[in-house]
Formats: structure tokens, sequence, C-alpha cells
């Protein structure tokens, strides 16, 4: 069972196993990869540490060509990636449907940064010896123009998959800011606003 590699893009490998037809077998190769490259590598004086996340495809049961073998590999490594570090996951129809709700919400990510679909809500800290607020934590909320209201878990994930978790977060130190400055203006006292990054 010797393996073929080759880098697909940027952070992505293809890994080729001849003789592998079964989940158990997959499973045991992936399982060994994942312990390699838990190994740390030495760059120099510094330790390195890398993760993966693997979709594991079996011909020819989840494809019967090349394209669809990729694409559906694709699908189960990004749910791979979505439950965390280091993981692998095998595909599975059902997961189409939820990679194209995925690339849906992140279609409609693009279009809230260019649009003013964002809000912030201001949770007050109060102090409980006074009952005064010295603080607000900034809380952010995605008004969805066919979803309605959604809280931070519905997108946060997709938006760092994605690479617009910096330009979300760039929006909300603005907007914290600029009602700050309101506040000031209105003569309200100077208080603190956290910000989750």
């Amino acid at each position: 069972m010797e393996p073929h590699v080759c880098r697909h893009g940027g952070d992505e490998f293809i890994v080729l196993l001849n003789g592998v037809t079964t989940e158990e077998d997959a499973a045991r190769a992936a399982t060994r990869l994942l312990a390699i490259l838990a190994q740390p590598m030495v760059l120099g004086t510094h330790e390195v540490f890398i993760s993966a996340s693997i979709g594991i495809v079996l011909y020819p049961r989840d494809g019967e060509d090349l394209d669809t073998l990729l694409k559906n590999a694709d699908v189960a490594m990004y749910h791979a990636k979505a439950q965390g570090r280091s993981r692998f996951f095998f595909y599975k129809e059902s997961m189409r449907a939820a990679s194209a709700q995925q690339l849906s919400i992140e279609h409609d990510l693009r279009k809230a940064l260019e649009g003013e679909q964002f809000e912030l809500y201001y949770q007050p800290q109060i102090e409980i010896l006074t009952g005064k607020i010295v603080g607000v934590e900034a809380l952010i909320r995605w008004n969805h123009p066919t979803l309605g209201m959604l809280g931070p878990a519905h997108f946060i994930g997709i938006a760092e998959e994605a690479g617009l978790i910096m330009g979300i977060w760039e929006w909300v130190l603005v907007a914290a800011l600029i009602q700050h400055n309101a506040w000031l203006a209105q003569g309200l006292p100077k208080i603190t606003i956290a910000v989750n990054l």
C-alpha cells in the first residue's frame, strides 16, 4: 500500500492509496497520517506543529471519475475542518447539502461586508457595589435578508474558513469605536468596550 502524494494547490494535498477498499483500512491510514503530522518539526531553532483535516473517498463508491472523487473528498475535508483540527471524515451524500448551504452563507457574507447587514448589540458590565455600568461587551449579529437575525455561531466559522474574518473584525472594531464616540458626544461617561477577537 505505497501512497502517492501530490500537492493540489494552496495548503491541500492528495494522498492516493491503492488497495484500500474498506473504511477500516482508510481510517487506519488516516489515523497514521495524523499521528505523523502531529510530531513537531524543527525549523532552525523552532519547533513547528501542524495539523490536518482529511476528507476520505473510496473508489468507486464515492465517485467513478477523478473530478467527482476530488470534489467529494473536498466536501468531506471541509466537513472535517469544521469539526476541529486533526480529524478525518468519510464522504457521505448528506454532506453535499451542508456544503451547498455553507457556500450560500459564504456568498451572503461577502455581500454583508459590502452592505449594512451587521449590527452590534451591547451587553452591559455592571459594578456590583454601585450598580453603575462600567463597560459593555460588543456582540455582533448579522441581519440576514432571508434568514433573519443570526448570532456569530451561525457564521464565524464559515467566515474564518473563507478568509473573511479579518474584514468582519475590522467592521466590529470600527463600529464599536463609532458608537463609543457617539456616547461620549452625548455626555455619557467613558466606559470600556470589550470585543471578542
